[in-house]
């Protein structure tokens, strides 16, 4: 609905794409579970992640990550996974951008950092047209 709620990122060192959306995932919805959020529309650019998440005989790779983001999408809440195209997903690039070249750790934001705040804008004008 274009209200920032919460902002992550993670830095995990060299992984291939695919385990990084996972974890990427994977962190959205622990955060949003401690968080206290009931409903929850999870969305993604990456198609396989989706997939790999929602159809049990697609898991090729990641599978203990995807093992864990089943079991928390077990809990009592709903949470929707959709796919998005690439560019409504601007904050998401660029929170990861911001993590790229750090230390091991990951970061929570409760407001926008600086640095991505045109890239709420960009989102938001994205989700209306």
């Amino acid at each position: 609905m274009g209200e920032w709620k919460f902002g992550f990122a993670r830095s995990i060192g060299r992984c291939s794409v695919l385990d990084a959306e996972l974890w990427a995932i994977l962190d959205g919805l622990r955060h949003a579970w401690q968080l206290g959020f009931n409903r929850v529309q999870l969305e993604s650019d990456c198609y396989e992640a989706i997939e790999c998440i929602l159809a049990p005989d697609h898991v090729r790779v990641g599978k203990s990550l995807v093992m864990v983001i089943r079991e928390l999408l077990k809990r009592p809440w709903e949470v929707t996974l959709k796919h998005i195209c690439r560019s409504a997903n601007a904050v998401a690039d660029g929170l990861a951008i911001l993590m790229r070249g750090q230390p091991l750790k990951e970061m929570v934001f409760i407001t926008p950092p600086a640095a991505i705040l045109d890239l709420v804008h960009v989102d938001l004008s994205n989700l209306v047209s």
